[in-house]
């Protein structure tokens, strides 16, 4: 529920130790809690099926990208592609152009929206600390090197940290299988068009379900489990959120554009904005602060 999260957000910071993902660390640290006293201490997730699968939304510019290279056509791959999302044609390609930028650079979603707002910070705070990473291109292919780029160093192991530091605060084990390193390298050996055909991404999971999975569900394309983060935020815990950005010790970080913040939520506000990964940045650090630092 909405209210949980003023309540649990000190322990959740005590818990995490640093700034985590978002609302959806909530809803894993409820989860496990409630099973903190079964016998059982071993739990299974299916983390990484995704990255080792080729499974996002923005990996499908890297293999236009990689079609484009090889001088082959990409106009019945996004065609389909936009067929199996039911989103237009123009919108398929707008998510490809996000997926291409995405290669080189960090702060994209899963489904192709940047949540990054650098303006949001103060200025000195990001001329001090802004060092842009640079990624190792491992690679001849853009999607394995965009797949090893979210497995080591950006989308996997902020995850996996996360669910572990919930799992033990529980006294609970947390194991990922689809992360065995066999079925790792075993996925990299995969040519990118048995992960990505005719539009349809995960191809070769489906392809080796399709005898036991009913097609109708086989052949759906993948549905994010949406978190309520941005209802949340600009609705029911839209007070809560100005009251944290217009408080004093807020404003007396030296690291927040407060102004700038504002502005910014109030847009996002009026507009129900897409990616509300922005303002839980804000909102994070700022009771990490006051639970570590303070």
């Amino acid at each position: 529920k909405s209210h949980d999260i003023p309540l649990m957000i000190d322990e959740l910071i005590v818990s995490q130790e640093q700034p985590f993902p978002g609302i959806i660390t909530f809803a894993k640290h409820k989860l496990i809690k409630s099973i903190e006293n079964n016998r059982e201490k071993v739990i299974l997730e299916g983390q990484g099926g995704d990255e080792i699968a080729a499974g996002y939304q923005y990996i499908f510019g890297s293999f236009i990208k990689d079609l484009i290279e090889k001088d082959e056509n990409i106009d019945n791959e996004i065609e389909k592609f936009a067929k199996i999302n039911n989103i237009s044609v123009e919108k398929a390609k707008l998510k490809v152009e996000s997926g291409m930028k995405a290669i080189d650079s960090y702060g994209w979603s899963a489904d192709c929206t940047n949540f990054l707002k650098p303006q949001c910070f103060n200025k000195k705070f990001i001329e001090k600390y802004d060092v842009k990473p640079v990624f190792p291109k491992k690679f001849k292919s853009n999607v394995l090197n965009f797949q090893y780029k979210d497995l080591f160093y950006t989308k996997l192991p902020r995850i996996l940290r996360s669910c572990d530091r919930t799992s033990m605060y529980h006294s609970k084990e947390l194991r990922v299988p689809l992360l065995d390193h066999r079925l790792l390298e075993f996925c990299f050996n995969i040519p990118s068009k048995l992960k990505i055909k005719n539009g349809e991404q995960r191809y070769f999971y489906r392809e080796a379900f399709k005898k036991i999975v009913p097609k109708e569900i086989l052949r759906k394309p993948k549905n994010a489990v949406v978190d309520p983060q941005t209802k949340w935020l600009t609705n029911e815990l839209k007070d809560w959120v100005t009251e944290i950005i217009t408080s004093n010790t807020f404003k007396s970080r030296d690291i927040f554009n407060e102004e700038v913040i504002k502005k910014e939520y109030n847009n996002f506000v009026k507009n129900k904005g897409n990616n509300s990964f922005f303002i839980w940045q804000c909102i994070n650090l700022e009771f990490w602060y006051r639970n570590f630092i303070d």
